[in-house]
Formats: C-alpha cells, structure tokens, sequence
C-alpha cells in the first residue's frame, strides 16, 4: 500500500485532512488499486475546499428553486464563466429566455433537474405550452427546436453559474 493507506481488517483506509484536521476515511474498498483512487478523489476535494470552491455534489444538494437561481443570477448581471458581465444584447436575450423557463421550471428544485426534464420542456415548448398576452389576447405560439435550444442554453448557464459559487 501506498503512503497515506491503511489496511483495517477488511477494509483500506486513508489519512487524509479534512477541514484542517487530520482524519481516517473509510475508502470502502479492500483493493489497493480502487483505494489509491478514492484517497486522490479525498485529497481534490480538500484542495478544492481550501481554495474556495465547494465540491459538486454539495452545492448541488442545496435546496433552490430554479426561479430563486433565475433571480439571483439576473442580481449579479448575467455574468459569464469567467464572473464577468456579458454584453447587453445576450442579457437582453437571457432576459427573454426567462420569461418563458419560469413557468415551466420555476418551482422545481434545481438539484434534481434531469435530461428527462429538459425533453419534457422540448415537448411543452414546440406543442405551443407557452402563452402570452397581447392586446388583451392570449397568444400561444409553436416554436422551433432552434428557440428551445437557446432557452435550454441559458438555463444551462444559470445552473453552471450557481455551481460556480457554490
């Protein structure tokens, strides 16, 4: 075994820190192949959690609504990958997007969004499930696989922003 790897019984275990102390974790694993893995997969997300940045799955587990991330992220100014604001007509475009993304997904928990919802949102968006007034007319228009991609594109964005800062 490796550094760091302890065999207990039936089991491996890994020194590693964790939130500054040093700790066994239990790998779970009796193969010294699968332990060395799983104590790497430990020490990156130690390392991840002293820069700042919090794992995927935790920040995913918070319970948000994808309206209450929609909310925030418009807050902030429609902000890129690298935390900067983007230009006035892709925040004029996101902006429209969002109108149309809340009545379908706006109360649905942002952690446990599938692939399945987004094809079901493909299906409810070119069958015309969107409407709008106008004059005094509520309209529903179908829209083409291009219009959905762009709105599911900027719910992307969103969810991908709020990964970001945890």
């Amino acid at each position: 075994l490796r550094p760091g790897l302890y065999r207990r019984g039936q089991k491996i275990y890994a020194r590693v820190w964790v939130n500054g102390k040093r700790t066994f974790r239990c790998t779970g694993t009796n193969t010294p192949s699968v332990a060395e893995r799983v104590l790497e997969q430990f020490q990156n997300q130690e390392a991840l959690r002293q820069n700042g940045i919090e794992p995927l799955v935790p920040a995913l587990q918070r319970k948000k609504t994808v309206s209450r991330l929609i909310d925030e992220y418009t807050a902030t100014g429609y902000p890129d990958a690298r935390m900067q604001a983007k230009r006035a007509t892709t925040a004029n475009t996101e902006r429209k997007c969002f109108a149309r993304l809340r009545p379908f997904f706006g109360n649905k928990d942002a952690s446990k969004l599938t692939l399945a919802d987004c094809d079901q949102y493909r299906d409810w968006r070119i069958a015309g499930g969107f409407t709008y007034e106008r004059i005094g007319k509520t309209c529903r228009k179908k829209v083409g696989n291009r219009v959905v991609d762009v709105e599911l594109q900027t719910l992307s964005n969103v969810i991908g922003w709020a990964v970001r800062r945890g």
